[in-house]
C-alpha cells in the first residue's frame, strides 16, 4: 500500500483533440495517496476524456501520465478500480454470481464478497438477480466490483448520474465510507453539491482547460475568515489590527469580516475582546462554498 504522502498519479501536459474539438489541453495534475479528488466541470469540459486517458482507453495527442511513480510498470492498472459507463452485468445472475465473474476477469479469488456487498449496502440482496435491482442498486454493485482485488485507486465517472435523491444519498455515503478506508478516489462530476460533500480536493475544468485546483473550500483563497460583531466596531478594528493572526479586515454594517492566516477558534477572539472590555455579540466562521468558488472561476472572462 502507498504511504500517506506518496504520489499515486502524476499528469504532465496531457492533451487530446477530437478533430477541431479540444477535449483536454495541457493538463498538469498531481494526486497523492488517500486523497479524494473531484474532477469538476460542466458537460463538455473534458472530465470523461481525462479519465479515459488515465485508464488507457484512448491515447493522448501529447503529454504523459504515470501511476504510482512507475512502481508497477505495465501492471499499474491492476491497482485501479473504475466505472466509466453504465454498469453492465448479466441480468439473470445474482450479485454474488456477477462478482465471481469479475473475480475471474481480474484473477482475484481471495475477496470476501459478502464484506464487499456489506460495504455497498447490498448484502440483503446478494441472491437477487441483477435485472431486479434499482438503478442505484446497480450502481452500488458496480462500486463493489471496483473493489475486487483491493485496488489502491478508485475512479468513478458521474457516479450519481440519473439517480433519484435516495439513490444519490446512498452512493454518496458509500463513497465517503470507502474514502475513510484510505483509498484514493478520483470522481468526475458536474454536480457541485456531490463533489463538495464527498471530495477533499477538486480540479475544475472548463472547455478542456484546467482552470484551478486545490482543497475544497480553499480554491479562491487559502485564508480563513471569521465574522466578529459588537457595539464598538471601531475599537475592535484597532485591537485586531495588531494581532499577528489577522491578515486583513473588512468593515461591514454590523460586523467585521476578518481574514486570518490560519484557522483560529472564535473563543480566542472572544477572550481577546473581553480583555479590552468588549463583548462580542456575533461570531461566525465562514468559508466560500464550492458553488461560489466554481461560479467565480468559470464565469471569469
Amino acid at each position: 500500500m502507498c504511504q500517506a504522502m506518496d504520489e499515486v498519479l502524476k499528469i504532465n501536459n496531457l492533451t487530446k483533440h477530437y478533430g477541431r474539438i479540444r477535449a483536454i489541453h495541457q493538463l498538469d495534475l498531481s494526486i497523492h495517496a488517500g486523497e479524494i479528488w473531484g474532477i469538476l466541470g460542466p458537460n463538455g469540459s473534458g472530465k470523461t476524456t481525462t479519465l479515459a486517458l488515465l485508464l488507457d482507453i484512448i491515447r493522448p495527442d501529447q503529454g504523459s501520465f504515470e501511476w504510482f511513480g512507475g512502481k508497477y510498470g505495465k501492471k499499474s492498472r491492476q491497482q485501479i478500480g473504475a466505472i466509466l459507463e453504465t454498469p453492465n452485468f448479466y441480468p439473470y445472475l445474482n450479485a454474488l454470481e456477477n462478482l465471481r465473474i469479475i473475480q475471474h476477469i481480474k484473477h482475484s479469488y481471495k475477496d470476501d464478497l459478502d464484506h464487499l456487498l456489506t460495504t455497498v449496502n447490498l448484502i440483503h440482496r446478494k441472491n437477487s438477480k441483477f435485472f431486479s435491482y434499482s438503478l442505484g442498486m446497480k450502481q452500488r454493485l458496480a462500486i463493489a466490483a471496483t473493489l475486487i482485488g483491493d485496488p489502491q485507486v478508485l475512479i468513478f465517472d458521474e457516479p450519481t448520474n440519473g439517480l433519484d435523491p435516495m439513490g444519490i444519498v446512498e452512493i454518496r455515503n458509500t463513497l465517503i465510507d470507502i474514502g475513510k478506508s484510505g483509498k484514493t478516489i478520483i470522481m468526475a462530476s458536474h454536480i457541485l453539491d456531490e463533489v463538495e460533500k464527498v471530495c477533499d480536493h477538486v480540479a475544475i475544468l472548463k472547455k478542456g482547460d484546467l482552470i484551478k485546483t486545490g482543497k475544497v473550500g480553499s480554491i479562491l483563497t487559502d485564508k480563513f475568515t471569521i465574522e466578529l460583531g459588537c457595539t464598538n466596531l471601531e475599537k475592535l478594528h484597532i485591537i485586531l489590527s495588531d494581532d499577528k493572526n489577522v491578515h486583513s479586515i473588512q468593515t461591514k454594517p454590523e460586523w467585521l469580516q476578518v481574514q486570518l492566516n490560519e484557522e483560529i477558534p472564535g473563543a480566542y477572539f472572544n477572550r481577546l475582546a473581553s480583555a479590552e472590555g468588549i463583548t462580542l455579540d456575533h461570531i461566525r466562521s465562514t468559508k466560500p462554498t464550492l458553488e461560489q468558488e466554481f461560479l467565480a472561476l468559470v464565469n471569469k472572462g
